[in-house]
């Protein structure tokens, strides 16, 4: 009776969601549902040994209620149908760690605690979908979702811009598969099987080698062509691009296995579990089904967010690399239920099914997960290539090598398993004592590491890593350039000098003192040579930017700093430090900019060196944006870091005169201090920023405000970059061999209109009004930051179009010639000198501002500083503008954004 109960009301569930089918005539009706099990993936039926068979009559006999008797069963079905069900409590474990700042490591562990049971049952829903939708249908929905914790991982990793973190994951999975799992299901099915000889159908296996194979060669093809031609930057567009034609195949060919699998060739992917077990019915209705997948695909992203935000924090706390558990611990969460039932069936003798677990796992993130995170990448203005290093492609392409050998001849014996997973036991060493195991960030340079073998991904993977254990130097070989603008001053100073390695002592494998040319230098765990942890930490906002990226350099060079840098675009020119973090981040979003500026809560130094632009400067809406962005950020600095010591705000000249008129009180050989009154009341997003400073910060902290002049700097992405004008424009005149005009007033050739101010001498002056206890005030200090030498271009002009190997002409000014129009046609002209000298992939817009040339050149009155309040407090560092343009214009062709 209790078992045609229960049989019953399973019927009556279904018909409840699924149509009106009358359950009332018994069991014997016609309208009872036989729905086969379709499209079922090996990976389902391994996932299914964890599960255990629910009884309904538990909570339905006692319900009188039949749709909330029909809820609870499906709770049933859904939460305690699997083993794993004890598991379920960590997941709101960890929303409330989350919610009330426990400690990040146990945020971690809570979430993949959490992960375990989800990706199961993301398995069973997707296979109770199945019996509704048809085989076809079916199996595509499961083998889409078979690993859907892996991929939620990656993408939020790229969202959050961990691309180490993404890549090794991903990469851990198709290790675990190939190595940890067929390993260990070959050896314990020959263990439990040594009389017989095991054996498989090497059809299945052919299939999925030859697909693995594949996707080694795509992702071995970047990796060659890097090497081939030479690091740089040179080659980044080059590999980038290979990268997402690549993926784009990639993905052709999965759709061609997943059309092989379920339609032409269904029968050599049939497992040798149909027609062993009695035919199976779906136990809830498809709605319900659909429902629950949704809803656990929810906690899962947010599980996952947990995961990627946390994974530094949990490295750095449990002394384990972050590759170690990108790399071992995330797949193996991932894919626990399936480990487990592959093992299970391998011990019954069903190699089949174990094969199809571990190869079709392992295929489906080489062939479709990886590409499709290269793709997604690339719509989200993401560079993500292929090239996930030398030393993880060789495993890679070691781990598919010794996989096909061992299933070339389609039997199985333990010693087979066993090497498999003495494979994988190698590689977990590896993961977790990779070069990260030094304590000491990346010390590349002749005599330690001679081979270059490390990529961008691998720098910014270290750099992520030791964010928190400050170290003095960052050093690279002398000769590998491209990295060259990503040092500071000083150590590129002693690079200039040739460094000498004379000696390195070690103790149980970490690094604890190097001698540079005859200077030891002492690393001591989270020790800086001085043996003083790091006792202050800056924040920087617009750390991109022209002046953001020098002050980060500068502090970075000083033993006792760890620095944050925030952006909401992603580094071109990651800045290499064990004491660097890279935050990136909308400022613009509140509750994103609580969240990501989080970790930020030992701050004793901030600098805001950023602003918007999406309206015009004087408008309303403009200050209104700007005033936006710092007030979240204040929001979360000033409730999170209670060592705040000073705030330094970067305005302009602009604070003294408006663009936009009048222009008639404006005399002409004015030259401002820093007691000059505003110029009007009129919009000035300038003015919003120092007044919101004044009233947030109240007397309680010390502030600053800078106001240089025409900033010279190198970057790729700052919108009003003098430097980037000029040498976009000089590069396209030798190009088309067309002159080196000045086009602007007779007066902004010929006089002294405005103020140089170089990015170094700014980004020093910051740090200068910062630290300097003597002038620090709560009240606020404001500083002219100019080089000091005045200059014209009519000076310069010449010197400049030498410089670019451009014509200069005997008449080189021209009051009719404007910028815009000139240039307004030569995007095209840009991309070709890209393509042609190998340079940072740019777009013109990206470096030049035709608009803004015309302007400044053309501009009414004159925008002169003095420096006199700084000199007389003690900053006297100056730069002659003419010097400055052409330091900068090295810099960029060193950096490959402007060609030599």
């Amino acid at each position: 009776m209790d078992q045609y109960y229960s049989q019953v009301h399973h019927q009556v569930s279904s018909d409840l969601e699924n149509g009106g089918v009358n359950y009332k005539a018994g069991l014997n009706s016609n309208s009872m549902k036989e729905v086969s099990v379709n499209g079922k993936t090996p990976q389902n039926i391994s996932s299914s040994i964890v599960r255990k068979k629910s009884d309904p009559v538990l909570v339905s006999s006692n319900v009188r209620f039949q749709m909330l008797g029909y809820f609870l069963t499906n709770l049933q079905e859904v939460i305690l149908g699997t083993k794993l069900a004890v598991l379920f409590p960590a997941i709101p474990l960890a929303i409330a760690a989350d919610y009330y700042k426990l400690g990040r490591p146990w945020i971690f562990a809570l979430s993949l605690l959490g992960l375990t049971p989800l990706a199961e049952r993301v398995s069973f829903l997707t296979e109770q979908i199945a019996y509704f939708t048809g085989p076809t249908v079916g199996g595509l929905l499961n083998a889409t979702c078979g690993n859907a914790t892996e991929l939620i991982i990656a993408i939020l990793a790229l969202y959050q811009n961990k691309i180490h973190v993404l890549k090794y994951s991903l990469l851990g999975s198709i290790l675990s598969n190939l190595l940890l799992v067929l390993g260990t299901s070959l050896l314990c099915g020959g263990l439990a099987n040594l009389k017989r000889e095991q054996r498989y159908d090497r059809k299945q296996a052919d299939v999925n080698s030859l697909l693995l194979l594949l996707g080694l060669l795509c992702h071995m093809l970047p990796l060659m062509f890097r090497y081939a031609i030479g690091e740089g930057t040179a080659t980044d567009f080059s590999t980038l691009e290979m990268s997402r034609a690549s993926s784009i195949i990639m993905l052709i060919a999965y759709v061609a296995y997943i059309f092989f699998q379920l339609k032409t060739h269904r029968q050599l992917f049939d497992s040798q579990e149909e027609g062993d077990e009695e035919e199976e019915k779906a136990v809830i209705g498809f709605w319900s089904a659909f429902t629950w997948l949704a809803g656990m695909t929810i906690i899962i992203a947010l599980l996952s967010e947990y995961v990627v935000g946390t994974i530094e924090a949990a490295s750095d706390s449990w002394g384990i690399s972050v590759s170690f558990l990108s790399i071992i611990l995330l797949p193996i969460v991932g894919n626990a239920a399936e480990h487990a039932g592959s093992v299970i069936f391998a011990l019954k003798n069903k190699l089949d099914i174990s094969l199809g677990v571990a190869l079709g796992s392992a295929t489906q993130i080489s062939m479709f997960v990886v590409p499709l995170c290269v793709v997604v990448a690339w719509t989200m203005n993401i560079q993500m290539d292929l090239d996930f290093s030398l030393l993880e492609t060789g495993s890679l392409a070691f781990t598919i090598i010794i996989t096909a050998f061992t299933l070339q001849d389609g039997t199985s014996h333990y010693m087979k398993g066993l090497l498999l997973f003495l494979c994988y036991i190698v590689k977990s060493r590896k993961a977790n004592h990779s070069l990260d195991s030094l304590q000491l960030s990346c010390i590349y340079m002749r005599g330690l590491i001679p081979d270059k073998e490390w990529s961008t991904d691998q720098f910014m993977f270290f750099n992520s890593m030791f964010c928190s254990n400050p170290h003095p130097y960052l050093l690279i070989d002398e000769a590998d350039i491209s990295f060259a603008g990503q040092l500071n001053c000083e150590l590129m100073e002693q690079l200039d000098a040739g460094p000498q390695l004379s000696r390195i002592d070690q103790e149980d494998g970490v690094l604890k003192l190097f001698v540079l040319d005859g200077v030891p230098h002492m690393v001591s765990g989270k020790e800086s040579d001085n043996g003083a942890a790091a006792n202050c930490v800056a924040i920087i906002f617009g750390v991109t930017g022209l002046v953001g990226r020098e002050i980060a350099r500068r502090l970075i060079s000083k033993n006792k700093w760890k620095v944050y840098g925030v952006a909401r675009r992603s580094e071109s020119f990651p800045i290499l430090s064990p004491s660097y973090r890279f935050i990136s981040c909308d400022l613009l979003n509140p509750n994103e900019t609580e969240r990501k500026l989080s970790v930020a809560q030992d701050v004793t130094h901030m600098f805001w060196v950023t602003w918007t632009s999406e309206f015009p400067l004087d408008s309303k809406e403009c200050c209104e944006q700007n005033e936006a962005m710092m007030s979240n950020a204040l929001n979360v600095i000033l409730s999170k870091s209670k060592a705040l010591k000073h705030v330094s705000l970067q305005t302009g000249m602009k604070h003294y005169l408006s663009l936009r008129g009048p222009f008639d009180d404006v005399k002409e050989e004015s030259i401002y201090d820093e007691k000059c009154p505003r110029a009007s009341e009129r919009y000035n997003f300038y003015y919003v920023l120092e007044d919101l400073l004044k009233k947030r910060l109240a007397g309680k902290v010390a502030w600053s405000v800078l106001r240089p002049g025409l900033l010279m700097g190198s970057s790729s992405t700052t919108l009003y970059n003098i430097m980037g004008c000029l040498a976009i424009y000089g590069a396209i005149c030798r190009h088309l061999n067309l002159p080196f005009m000045f086009g602007g007033t007779r007066e902004c050739w010929e006089e002294v209109c405005i103020d140089g101010s170089d990015a170094r001498l700014v980004a020093e002056q910051h740090i200068w009004a910062a630290t300097d206890d003597e002038i620090s005030s709560t009240d606020g200090q404001a500083f002219n930051a100019i080089n000091g030498p005045s200059f014209t271009w009519k000076e310069i002009w010449p010197v400049l179009g030498k410089k670019f190997g451009a014509e200069v002409p005997e008449e080189m000014f021209s009051d009719d010639f404007w910028f815009a129009k000139a240039m307004s046609d030569k995007k095209k002209v840009w991309q070709e000198i890209v393509v042609r000298e190998g340079l940072l992939h740019t777009e013109m817009e990206d470096l030049a501002n035709w608009e803004f040339l015309d302007i400044l050149f053309r501009c009414p009155m004159k925008m002169l500083g003095s420096r006199a309040k700084a000199d007389r407090l003690g900053f006297t560092m100056r730069f002659k503008t003419l010097e400055s343009i052409l330091y900068w214009v090295d810099s960029m062709r060193e950096e490959k954004i402007i060609p030599f």
